[in-house]
């Protein structure tokens, strides 16, 4: 479970985990995440 920043944190892991085809939770909770789910906004770095 995680929110804000550490929501994106979390969406961030999983989806290194999807990327390199290992094990992922079978659930998660996630508040208030920051995230750009279209990738259209420009990057904070």
């Amino acid at each position: 479970m995680s929110d804000s920043a550490g929501g994106g944190l979390t969406l961030l892991t999983i989806q290194a985990l999807i990327a390199r085809q290992l094990p992922k939770p079978r659930a998660g909770i996630i508040l208030s995440a920051w995230a750009d789910f279209s990738l259209s906004g420009e990057s904070f770095t």
